[in-house]
């Protein structure tokens, strides 16, 4: 058993994934069912995916899935994966529907509202007013840079990245004094309010307004230091805020004497914010939990808003199934989307929120046949497909715990093929 948010949720050329597949015995460019070791695997995840389709991928590998036989076919299939003329772009997302119902194969997944009695949760996207001609001056130094050196590897990206991590630190400290005023008006009606942030400036800012009446934790903080804020936060009922930095204050602790959670900054990634979210929304919680986002429309906090506000829809469609339902897909197929490459963002000049939806839909099959042949008898875990270029040649589809596999060349090479592709079409219905 593995606590695979930690393990094989990573990328699947880190030396964790490929540490952790060695473990089932999947030796790196080898097969699943290849796999050495035969020991059942069971993995043990709250966040499955936690920013894009491709997060599955070593998931999938581990236990053993076949689809993962080929990550270029895995890629191309499920994250709208092309050549951008530097590598193989998989940040995107297709076939959602068909990915949910692959996954549904092999996951058991219970939401914390089966597992547990939690009062409500209420996520609230809220824009501030701000004046950003500083900011605005970062961003564009970062837009030139990156029309000068296109290349996105190397130093050139990383200083793309820095130059863009410069900007989204200035509108931080910016947001900082609004944010505290929106906690104050919280404190003052009697609530407990956590606020999160990534950056040390900010937090300065908030600490600053909030005095001895505030508690901090940030990567600076030693362990002994972590428990002791937590404590004076939960149980000090003169301590009414706590300021945290997102990544070390978001996972790992209790915070459920706070009913409000607010993010003066965004991070890119959905899952961190919903692991902060739950500081608050957990055992103990007995009122209703406020989770409050401030961005600013008009800057790249904007767009940072409607990529969260985007990939959390995308990630719930998958890991819920609700791709697989038609009322669904009708509503939120907008969200199914190719993330598109920064530059080709900032190229449209669209920084405006979480409720611009200008992004391509991407929905492909690439497995194309005129007609569906039939099955064979309805409900038998054994289906036959003739060959189209030789009717004699008959390839045979199994269905074993729910996942199917065939014999085809195609199957065998990638994983995937049409054949299957229509098992999973027809138990549907």
């Amino acid at each position: 058993r593995f606590q695979s948010g930690d393990l094989v949720s990573q990328d699947r050329k880190t030396r964790r994934a490929q540490a952790t597949l060695r473990l089932v015995g999947i030796a790196p460019g080898q097969w699943p069912d290849k796999a050495t070791s035969r020991t059942g695997v069971y993995l043990l995840t709250g966040t499955p995916i936690t920013n894009r389709p491709r997060d599955v991928f070593n998931l999938l590998r581990a236990v053993r899935h076949p689809v993962t036989r080929n990550y270029v076919n895995f890629a191309k299939r499920y994250c709208a994966a092309y050549d951008n003329g530097y590598g193989l772009v998989d940040e995107g997302a297709s076939n959602m529907d068909e990915l949910a119902d692959l996954l549904n194969e092999v996951m058991l997944r219970r939401t914390k509202e089966e597992a547990m009695d939690l009062p409500p949760k209420v996520r609230t996207w809220m824009p501030l007013d701000l004046p950003t001609s500083r900011v605005a001056s970062y961003e564009q130094r970062a837009l030139r840079f990156l029309g000068e050196n296109p290349a996105r590897s190397g130093t050139t990206w990383g200083t793309f990245l820095g130059l863009l991590n410069k900007a989204r630190q200035e509108l931080a400290v910016l947001k900082a004094t609004m944010t505290a005023d929106f906690v104050a008006d919280c404190v003052e009606a009697g609530q407990k309010v956590v606020v999160f942030t990534q950056y040390h400036d900010a937090v300065a800012v908030l600490l600053e307004r909030f005095g001895a009446s505030a508690v901090t934790l940030t990567g600076k903080h030693t362990a002994k230091q972590r428990d002791a804020a937590v404590r004076r936060f939960q149980n000090d009922d003169t301590v009414r805020v706590f300021i945290g930095n997102l990544h070390a204050a978001g996972t790992g602790i209790t915070l459920t004497a706070g009913t409000h959670v607010v993010f003066n900054d965004l991070d890119w990634v959905p899952a961190n914010h919903w692991q902060a979210e739950d500081r608050i929304h957990r055992i103990g919680q007995t009122e209703t939990a406020f989770a409050t986002y401030l961005y600013v429309p008009g800057t790249l906090d904007g767009f940072v808003a409607r990529q969260l506000a985007e990939k959390t829809d995308l990630i719930n469609m998958i890991e819920e199934g609700a791709a697989a339902k038609a009322t669904m897909i009708d509503s939120l197929v907008d969200l199914a989307t190719n993330m598109v490459d920064l530059e080709e963002l900032f190229a449209h000049g669209d920084f405006r929120g979480p409720d611009a939806k200008q992004m391509k839909i991407i929905d492909h099959d690439p497995f194309e046949f005129d007609e569906l042949p039939p099955l064979t008898l309805p409900g038998t875990p054994v289906f036959t497909y003739p060959s189209k270029r030789d009717p004699k040649v008959v390839y045979t589809v199994e269905v074993t715990s729910g996942v199917a596999v065939c014999d085809c060349p195609g199957f065998v090479h990638g994983g995937n093929c049409w054949h299957v592709q229509d098992v999973r079409k027809r138990l549907k219905r």
